[in-house]
């Protein structure tokens, strides 16, 4: 298990590993979401209204781009600067519920996470295998996030192992 999240937190602080996964579907993006990890971890947080653990994303606001969207809502949600965004594509939304989001990997910001307490009621940062394998329950962008940025990383599964 160390080992994939070893080589979970070498492939993500590499940004040219990304550079075939973003698309530019961007202008059909109506929300935003930024998957924050550090040190192998990933932060998520407890969405009111009992929706389950969530990273930092919402809706683009009128005249926002994708990437002023995400950073607005890091902040928001968890007090959060993100400085450089890597992004991962486009994802389409699973049902009418949910919004085409346009997700992207942050290893690089400062703040220190703090949730707001109105959309997120806690934080923590989360192993692979605590997210996937844990007793609660994501919120299902966020999950289909996580699934979409494994999927690009090939042999990393949702456990952290590698294979």
């Amino acid at each position: 298990m160390k080992k994939g999240i070893k080589l979970l937190s070498k492939r993500m602080l590499d940004e040219s590993f990304f550079s075939h996964v973003a698309n530019d579907d961007r202008a059909e993006a109506t929300a935003a979401s930024i998957i924050f990890c550090k040190k192998g971890k990933i932060l998520a947080g407890l969405r009111s209204g009992d929706e389950g653990l969530c990273g930092a994303g919402g809706k683009v606001e009128e005249g926002e781009s994708c990437e002023e969207a995400a950073a607005r809502e890091a902040f928001e949600e968890f007090s959060l600067v993100p400085h450089k965004l890597i992004p991962l594509g486009v994802l389409k939304r699973s049902t009418q519920a949910y919004r085409d989001c346009m997700v992207y990997l942050c290893v690089d910001f400062t703040g220190k996470e703090r949730p707001d307490g109105e959309e997120m009621l806690s934080s923590k940062w989360y192993s692979l295998k605590e997210l996937f394998g844990g007793s609660q329950k994501l919120f299902p962008p966020f999950q289909a996030s996580l699934e979409f940025l494994l999927s690009n990383m090939g042999s990393v599964n949702a456990n952290g192992a590698s294979g």
